[in-house]
């Protein structure tokens, strides 16, 4: 998303230079760059939930297993009292 920012602010820039940008196009340049800013920084603050939900998501599994595996051991000491 940067590259394009970039590539917008100086299409911006050559308007301008060149005397072609009116007022209009300006502003429009302005609310697009803002707009830009925004998007980007939504896609950096879902990527960061991201992460944090995966590493909650690995935790949680962990946990699993670690709960799976305790039942295991608790179903075996079970076995051989059922069997006297």
């Amino acid at each position: 998303m940067g590259k394009k920012l970039v590539a917008l602010l100086m299409v911006g820039v050559l308007f301008v230079g060149c005397g072609y940008a009116t007022k209009e196009q300006m502003q429009q340049l302005a609310e697009a760059k803002k707009a830009a800013e925004a998007a980007e920084s939504r896609v950096q603050e879902l990527e960061n939930e991201l992460k944090q939900l995966e590493a909650e998501k690995t935790e949680k599994e962990q946990r699993v297993q670690e709960l799976e595996k305790t039942l295991e051991e608790l179903e075996q000491g079970i076995e051989p009292a059922k069997k006297k």
